[in-house]
């Protein structure tokens, strides 16, 4: 283990691109991607924001909020591609879920 107390730290690949990084206030990944691989998955306190939530193949994917409730705020729309039978289960559970206007 190592024990850094210091105003900022950094990690850089071999060529100097800065891969983690934190200070007081801030930690930032400098990956093009990063992989939570615990078995409970990730858990954010506040919010957060990507432009990408994705699974790896034949692996399911939960948005999930046991206590609270889930929004997303969106400009454009939500976009969701599945097979028919988990359209139409999506459907039903949207259907269910949003009053009409």
């Amino acid at each position: 283990m190592v024990d850094v107390q210091s105003q900022g730290f950094q990690s850089l690949s071999e060529n100097g691109k800065p891969l983690f990084t934190t200070e007081e206030q801030d930690v930032r990944v400098g990956t093009g991607r990063l992989r939570v691989t615990a078995s409970e998955g990730a858990l954010f306190e506040h919010s957060m924001e990507t432009p990408l939530v994705r699974a790896d193949p034949f692996e399911d994917i939960r948005l999930e909020s046991p206590t609270g409730s889930l929004s997303m705020d969106v400009s454009r729309g939500i976009e969701i591609k599945a097979c028919r039978s988990v359209m139409e289960r999506w459907f039903l559970m949207l259907k269910l879920w949003v009053s009409p206007s």
